[in-house]
């Protein structure tokens, strides 16, 4: 299987967890120009493969890296450092329950300067959001999957149908 680059990251999002998020952010949002990103579990690419590869994950000559392409990233940032200091955790919203915490970040020119109370939501402090990131990104978010994790959100999706019906043998091939 082709890998770009043994350190490249992404983020994992399930359809259903988007359906999630934009449901919330049609329905929660303050109309004030904030924008609603999830927390979303990071892992490497080549963990991906492995996971496709079951049996064969040990096989040396099972990935082939072919190398970045031009204008390819290798991590995926998500929220930048000026966002990060805009942004406050959610959970939920009244009866709204995500499954996942999202971050709400306020433009940049409110600078949160109305209270955090928008009669639509509550945007609390995020006491337990690591200090030292300064961004969100897939390289160095703490919330890691590994591939055992990958391949079970690999198996759910194949036995849910939101693969074209494929299961997780046909996926690897």
């Amino acid at each position: 299987m082709p890998l770009t680059d043994a350190d490249m990251t992404r983020f994992w999002m399930t359809p259903e967890e988007a359906v999630q998020l934009v449901l919330f952010a049609a329905g929660q949002g303050a109309g004030r120009g904030e924008i609603f990103v999830p927390e979303l579990p990071a892992f490497n690419m080549v963990d991906l493969l492995r996971a496709l590869l079951g049996d064969r994950q040990d096989d040396p000559s099972a990935i082939e890296v072919v190398g970045v392409r031009p204008g390819e990233k290798l991590h995926e940032t998500l929220l930048t450092r000026e966002e990060m200091a805009c942004s406050r955790g959610v959970w939920q919203s009244g009866a709204h329950v995500l499954p996942f915490r999202v971050f709400a970040v306020q433009p940049w020119f409110h600078a949160w300067a109305e209270p955090l109370t928008t009669g639509r939501y509550e945007l609390p402090e995020w006491h337990d959001r690591p200090p030292s990131l300064e961004t969100y990104n897939s390289q160095t978010w703490p919330i890691r999957l590994t591939v055992a994790d990958i391949r079970a959100r690999l198996t759910r999706l194949a036995g849910t149908g939101e693969n074209d019906g494929r299961n997780l043998d046909e996926i690897r091939h």
